[in-house]
């Protein structure tokens, strides 16, 4: 059940603070307090009250309410028993304790009774204000658990907003980079059983960078090194390699695009450069160069290498990555092997 709340006044937030204080009064200090409201009721009934044997009781009863209304009914009740002190000692039969006439005993005990269920009343009104405040509270709480609650759904909802859009535009990329390495690789496979071979070889090369980005998330992207290393696992045991250099982080798309194209570098290399049959190894050499990334690729071969025909979709497709992003790659040939010399901008790493 809802409770609604008056519009509160000036007044409303300095009389709670004061009902609170005096809701934590310890009992005793209630009793003292009661007895203490009397003392004023006691001299108005001296001055102004109705000086009559048997009926000094309309001056008095006010005491009785206002201590049970500040001090509950331990204050109440003491304000009771003290004014009923008062009232039999100075204004019953005359001085002192005692009652002589039946009258004034029955003015006595109607006093007392009305005045405890004055007590009794208002402390119910006590107990039923305490139990709305609960509810107040309770209702409270459950209004800011609902808020919380619709704070969080909004903002799952906004997440998963932005995860649909970011699988999408994922999605998206997988479908182009796969048809770009289907078109290519049916341009370069003389046959279809080369075709399956290379096909399957860069599909499994760019699901290794994937697996890499959705570790990582595909906002972080994938480390360097991490690409690099899931190229060279294929082909440990083929011959000596070598790979360092710093801590460089690449975006989702760099991270795809050059992990492909280091894996046709491996292929060839495993075909025809440090890695093949004449080769003595591979060397990958990286390193911070100001606000450019410098990537040295060095493969060594025991004999010079055969010059290529032409370009392959290797080459092609690391010229293409690394000058789409602002970058240049020189390719050089000796006797000693092959060297790629790369040079990436920071900014474009990013992406």
């Amino acid at each position: 059940m809802l409770v609604s709340e008056a519009p509160a006044s000036p007044l409303h937030a300095p009389a709670k603070s004061f009902a609170r204080i005096l809701r934590g009064l310890p009992a005793a200090w209630r009793v003292a307090g009661g007895m203490a409201v009397s003392v004023p009721f006691t001299v108005l009934q001296e001055f102004i009250g109705p000086d009559i044997p048997g009926h000094p009781f309309l001056v008095l009863l006010p005491g009785v309410l206002m201590s049970s209304v500040l001090l509950r009914w331990q204050g109440g009740l003491a304000t009771l028993m003290f004014l009923s002190a008062y009232a039999d000692y100075w204004h019953l039969d005359g001085p002192g304790f005692g009652i002589d006439r039946p009258e004034t005993f029955l003015g006595l005990f109607l006093f007392v009774a009305f005045g405890v269920y004055v007590v009794g009343i208002v402390h119910s009104m006590h107990l039923a204000l305490e139990r709305q405040e609960a509810l107040v509270e309770e209702q409270r709480a459950m209004m800011a658990d609902l808020s919380r609650a619709r704070d969080e759904w909004a903002a799952a909802e906004r997440a998963k907003d932005v995860v649909v859009r970011e699988m999408n535009h994922r999605v998206k990329n997988v479908i182009a980079s796969v048809a770009s390495v289907v078109r290519q690789t049916m341009r370069h496979s003389p046959d279809m059983e080369e075709f399956g071979r290379s096909f399957d070889d860069r599909i499994k090369a760019l699901t290794r960078t994937q697996d890499l980005v959705a570790l990582g998330g595909y906002a972080a992207g994938a480390a360097l090194s991490d690409v690099l290393a899931g190229e060279l696992e294929p082909f440990r045991g083929r011959g000596a390699t070598d790979a360092s250099g710093p801590a460089v982080q690449l975006g989702a798309k760099t991270a795809e695009a050059l992990g492909l194209a280091l894996h046709e570098l491996m292929t060839n290399a495993a075909k025809y450069g440090g890695l093949s049959a004449i080769g003595t190894g591979l060397a990958v050499k990286w390193a911070l160069d100001g606000e450019t990334l410098a990537i040295d690729w060095v493969e060594s071969t025991r004999t010079p290498p055969a010059p290529p025909v032409r370009k392959g979709f290797g080459t092609r497709l690391l010229d293409g990555t690394v000058r789409s992003r602002g970058g240049t790659v020189t390719r050089t040939e000796s006797p000693e092997g092959y060297r790629f010399d790369i040079r990436l901008p920071m900014a474009a790493l990013a992406e």
